[in-house]
């Protein structure tokens, strides 16, 4: 079942990277370079004066990850983001680059993060532990939350395609809920990179508050 997460190969080239290359021309002369310029600067600007500087990294991330979702649900493609070497890493990346980061411009409010404020004394080693913890464990939720879900939905397609297929049902409800399927797992694309994008942006908020 998992050799659906294979990608075909044609002329050396993976097939769903053809298809890609295909799509990005023909998108190229709808959408005006200059257009997509000015589109990038006014997010980036929006992000830059809501969070932090360089919030614009976040903006780039959320198109990456989108781009890595959205490339998986091609025919003949392969969903990088279903890898645990992919996500993880992207993962520890930006999260260990973020608080590298929130280290240097606000050294002591981002370590006060690791004994909450008001606690007794008494549970002040414990809670330091629990929070060290939890603070391990952010890259390896980012990775796996995303991996999971991007996974979970390939899954799903490929059994209920498959099931249409075998069965060679033609009735209009199977087919119906196939598409309505696919439209799915494309909103979940977009919404898996801004989950993705936003949580590292809380968590380098909340590094440098």
């Amino acid at each position: 079942m998992f050799l659906n997460f294979e990608s075909a190969v044609l002329m050396g080239l993976p097939l769903g990277v053809l298809i890609l290359m295909f799509l990005l021309v023909f998108a190229m002369k709808i959408f005006s370079l200059r257009g997509m310029k000015y589109f990038l600067n006014q997010v980036s600007y929006h992000f830059y004066s809501f969070f932090f500087p360089g919030s614009w990294v976040m903006v780039v991330l959320f198109f990456f990850v989108m781009f890595m979702n959205v490339f998986g649900l091609i025919p003949g493609s392969f969903s990088l983001s279903s890898l645990p070497l992919m996500t993880l890493g992207m993962g520890i990346v930006g999260w260990g680059g973020g608080y590298i980061y929130c280290l240097y411009s606000n050294y002591n409010g981002c370590i006060s993060h690791f004994l909450p404020q008001g606690s007794p004394m008494v549970l002040s080693v414990l809670l330091v532990w629990i929070e060290i913890l939890s603070w391990i464990c952010r890259p390896l939720a980012l990775g796996i939350r995303l991996m999971a879900n991007i996974t979970a939905g390939h899954l799903l397609m490929f059994l209920c395609g498959s099931g249409v297929f075998f069965s060679g049902s033609v009735f209009l409800f199977p087919m119906v809920f196939l598409f309505a399927l696919v439209g799915l797992e494309i909103g979940v694309s977009f919404i898996q990179s801004y989950v993705y994008q936003l949580l590292l942006s809380l968590y380098m908020k909340e590094g440098l508050e």
